[in-house]
């Protein structure tokens, strides 16, 4: 059975987003089924929040692993939708076209991951695969 989206606020989300809960606001946007500026989505173990539209995804976690878009938004209201949902937890940045690239397969790159080692964002349980890829011994 699949996860029922919440109608929010935007001020609301951030409390959604740090529990990788879904929701959308009552913005209006022809993109989104429910017609909202504002809204996360999850696949598998891939939790993406995006604002207006799949091309600008906002923040991802990935098994507990946080990527932020580092690019400059292209709206106040996106900058706004940025700060109502950062879930203030250290994140890689990556680009939006990396972001897209990510949300779009459920999952990270290897380099994805290898930043996230670097910056030592890397839940223990995964810490093997990510060491498998940085030697090179997985793909």
């Amino acid at each position: 059975m699949s996860e029922k989206s919440t109608r929010l606020a935007g001020q609301d989300c951030r409390s959604f987003v740090k529990e990788l809960k879904l929701f959308h606001n009552s913005g209006f946007n022809t993109r989104h089924p429910k017609g909202s500026t504002l809204w996360s989505e999850k696949r598998g173990d891939t939790y993406v929040v995006y604002s207006y539209g799949n091309h600008w995804p906002l923040f991802i976690n990935w098994n507990g692993i946080w990527f932020a878009n580092k690019d400059k938004s292209p709206s106040r209201t996106t900058t706004r939708h940025t700060s109502q949902t950062n879930p203030y937890v250290p994140a890689v940045p990556l680009s939006s076209m990396e972001m897209c690239r990510m949300a779009s397969y459920s999952k990270p790159e290897p380099e994805m991951l290898v930043k996230a080692a670097a910056l030592k964002l890397i839940p223990n349980h995964l810490i093997p695969e990510v060491t498998a890829i940085r030697v090179g011994a997985a793909a």
